[in-house]
């Protein structure tokens, strides 16, 4: 049986009625060590030199306080795997995303009270997402050279001044929150100029009256959510499907027949399900991934 010593360790640390404190403590040196060498490596990732000793303690604390919840049921799992050091580790990195992002809430309200440490580390962090979203997005639109800067910098700024909007109990990353802020500023500046294409036009027009309903009689913080997830998803189509295969599935979005949106488009019934049916898939992925 793969780890054996270890799933032992962990019955009777976790044992009832009465504990085993030998096997506790034993569990406990085992584990704890490659926890805190993986917490410190996340905060030194996600805070650099901001990363105090307060902060890397609760980071550990917090990891182990969610490996042992449930009579260790997070240990369990690790020891049942072969490799159960990998399986640690991938288990800490999935319950960190979480614990760092709490640490990232406290580092915008230090810089939101004037820590210009904490202001200089979220620039260096978060201007390489915004810079990466703007050229993505104006780079399809033929946009280049100083307008795209022009762009960025604006973004920036817009973000910058939302940023108390981001909360880590919304589901979403910083970084994420930060790259769906900033195409949601890049697209109104795009619609504000006059220089999007008329399909997707229409596409927004379409995502905002979706978003505008399925808001109604929801409070502003979850309306919010709301419009990002949907401009998220909306971001993630661009890349995964065609103009045409996404134009034909927000059509069906609007309510249109599968039969009128075939013969507007020139296609099959069967290739409209099937755009339908990507955007689904796309929807999928990011709902999991945030």
């Amino acid at each position: 049986m793969p780890n054996a010593h270890i799933t032992d360790l962990i019955a009777r640390a976790f044992r009832e009625p009465l504990a085993d404190l030998p096997a506790w403590r034993a569990l406990s040196a085992r584990v704890r060590p490659q926890i805190r060498r993986r917490t410190d490596a996340e905060c030194d990732r996600r805070l650099g030199a901001l990363a105090g000793p307060a902060d890397r303690a609760e980071a550990l604390d917090l990891v182990w306080r969610r490996l042992i919840a449930d009579r260790g049921q997070a240990l369990t799992r690790c020891a049942a795997d072969d490799d159960f050091d990998g399986a640690l580790d991938d288990t800490v990195l999935d319950l960190l995303g979480d614990v760092l992002a709490v640490l990232d809430r406290r580092l915008v309200q230090r810089w939101r009270a004037g820590d210009t440490r904490a202001g200089n580390h979220l620039a260096r962090r978060l201007r390489a997402v915004v810079y990466a979203r703007v050229h993505r997005v104006l780079g399809r639109c033929g946009w280049g050279g100083t307008d795209v800067d022009d762009a960025a910098q604006d973004a920036w700024l817009q973000v910058t001044r939302a940023l108390d909007g981001w909360h880590p109990n919304g589901g979403t990353s910083l970084e994420n929150w930060v790259g769906v802020a900033t195409e949601r500023a890049v697209r109104t500046r795009l619609r504000d100029a006059g220089r999007q294409k008329r399909g997707r036009d229409r596409i927004h027009r379409s995502l905002d009256e979706a978003v505008a309903v399925a808001s109604r009689g929801l409070g502003p913080e979850e309306a919010t959510r709301m419009s990002y997830a949907v401009e998220a998803i909306d971001a993630a189509a661009r890349d995964a499907l065609s103009d045409r295969s996404l134009r034909m599935a927000y059509a069906l979005l609007e309510g249109r027949p599968v039969a009128e949106v075939a013969e507007a488009f020139g296609v099959t019934p069967n290739q409209v399900y099937k755009a339908r049916s990507a955007l689904k898939k796309v929807g999928t992925r990011v709902a999991r991934a945030e």
